[in-house]
């Protein structure tokens, strides 16, 4: 579990973003290297990165949606929601909350 961790951390850094495709592309790099390691044959390899990838992006799905819930904000879901509304910019805080910047 920690390769994992630490394989998703990597991918997030080197993206710039925190989102389920560094969580999908941890899993299947993760289960890539298991399978190496112990010389599964091909067919048991294949079967063991796609287990990695559809792991790892239920895992990222999840953890989008409680970054979501909590009120984070995610590129993809600001792309695809920009059309409709216009969000606020990241320097204005929002509604009942309070400006961390000082104005002096």
């Amino acid at each position: 579990m920690g390769c994992f961790f630490c394989t998703e951390a990597l991918f997030d850094d080197a993206r710039g973003n925190q989102d389920f495709a560094s969580t999908a592309l941890a899993g299947s790099v993760v289960a890539g290297g298991f399978s190496a390691y112990n010389r599964f044959p091909l067919e048991t390899t294949v079967r063991t990165v796609k287990i990695g990838l559809y792991g790892g992006l239920l895992y990222g799905l999840v953890q989008d949606m409680l970054i979501y819930a909590r009120g984070g904000r995610l590129r993809y879901v600001d792309l695809v929601l920009g059309k409709f509304h216009d969000p606020q910019p990241p320097d204005e805080p929002r509604a009942g909350e309070l400006s961390t910047t000082s104005k002096t």
